[in-house]
């Protein structure tokens, strides 16, 4: 019997990464390419969810929870919510402290500075 199919996101070796702090998608953009990945960088939920609702299937989604223009949360809220090729990809907040992405509307969360292991554990 073979094995059922992956989801279309664990094929995908691209993550995207919204964060409005340049230092911190540096850093992310530096682990993801320690780990072999490729990233796409946006600076605002407004630029995230017009990418997730484009044609690439990410590997994952790093969010900044708090950005200008949309925040995480609504970000998140719009790709999750409509039809596209990322509405199952995991979103992974990236909180400024433990606890600020409490609840259900993201799949998982690291706590800044983020390290090369929080986010091969996220992955």
């Amino acid at each position: 019997m073979a094995a059922p199919p992956q989801p279309a996101y664990m094929q995908s070796r691209i993550c995207l990464v919204a964060d409005d702090n340049p230092v911190c998608l540096k850093i992310m953009e530096i682990v993801l390419r320690r780990m072999h990945m490729e990233c796409v960088i946006v600076r605002n939920g407004a630029e995230a969810i017009r990418c997730a609702m484009g044609r690439t299937v990410f590997r994952a989604i790093f969010m900044d929870t708090g950005m200008p223009i949309v925040d995480g949360d609504e970000a998140t809220r719009m790709i999750k919510s409509t039809y596209n090729a990322n509405k199952d990809t995991p979103v992974i907040a990236m909180a400024a402290y433990d606890g600020e992405a409490a609840g259900s509307l993201y799949d998982d969360a690291i706590v800044k500075p983020v390290t090369i292991h929080h986010v091969k554990q996220s992955l």
